[in-house]
């Protein structure tokens, strides 16, 4: 667990190594799934644009944003998955990827909600960093630390490593996920993936089909073992471990 008094130093060095937040195998190795589940489901959030909580069930029912403003007027819900990986005080600091926080939304100074796991949604206001994509600067300590970017502008769409951590507050003191760096994990290891994947793209898992449009959004658990891990190029957004998972959009 990163420890809490040297935590500002601690997230910005997730800008030199790759965390993976999860046990690290010893650990993994004593537990059964059902146990890991247990962590995971108290740790994993949901986190989406323009959510509220006066909205949290049209997500979870897979109904369009009822809500949606100009920068969405389709009502498309963008949202992702995230892990707490530590706490200081109030503030809770949720690890995910940095392709959840479209540019142009953090331009318009969208907020965004973070869904834990006793449902709770907790506003995250005016996030936007202000380092625009390409990104301009350090991290800086705020409710929004990138060290990649997305944008539509780009070619690649995702610019630098696809990571980020964005911090919401909240009286409740919510579990946090012990973290491991890659270099503890060996081909072979079991990989547990745990989050919100999109009901639109939801697969048979014999067949591989499409099962149709799913009627409601649920956390997904499941694992599959490390097949390589390498020292990934500076355009491969910081990408580096190769597993056998059903890991899904969202």
């Amino acid at each position: 667990m990163i420890k809490m008094r040297s935590l500002t130093q601690n997230l910005l060095l997730l800008a030199g190594v790759s965390l993976l937040a999860t046990l690290a195998p010893a650990a993994m190795a004593a537990l059964s799934p059902a146990e890991i589940n247990s962590i995971a489901s108290q740790t994993t959030v949901l986190i989406a644009p323009e959510l509220r909580p006066e909205l949290i069930e049209a997500l979870e029912n897979n109904y369009r944003n009822p809500q949606a403003g100009q920068n969405n007027p389709d009502g498309v819900w963008h949202p992702g998955s995230g892990v707490i990986i530590a706490r200081e005080g109030n503030r809770h600091y949720v690890l995910t990827v940095s392709h959840n926080f479209r540019q142009r939304d953090l331009n318009a100074g969208i907020s965004y909600g973070i869904r834990t796991s006793d449902g709770k949604v907790h506003i995250v206001q005016q996030p936007n960093d202000g380092r625009g994509c390409p990104l301009n600067g350090s991290p800086t300590p705020g409710n929004l630390i990138r060290f990649g970017c997305y944008s539509i502008t780009l070619p690649t769409r995702v610019d630098g490593p696809d990571l980020a951590v964005v911090v919401f507050e909240s009286d409740r003191h919510y579990p946090v996920a012990p973290s491991a760096t890659e270099n503890s994990l060996n081909v072979g290891d079991p990989i547990y993936v745990s989050g919100w994947p999109d009901p639109e793209k939801e697969r048979d898992a014999t067949t591989g089909r499409c099962t149709g449009r799913a009627t409601r959004r649920q956390r997904r658990f499941t694992w599959g073992p490390v097949t390589g891990v390498v020292n990934p190029a500076s355009s491969e957004n910081g990408y580096s471990i190769f597993y056998l998972d059903n890991t899904r959009p969202g």
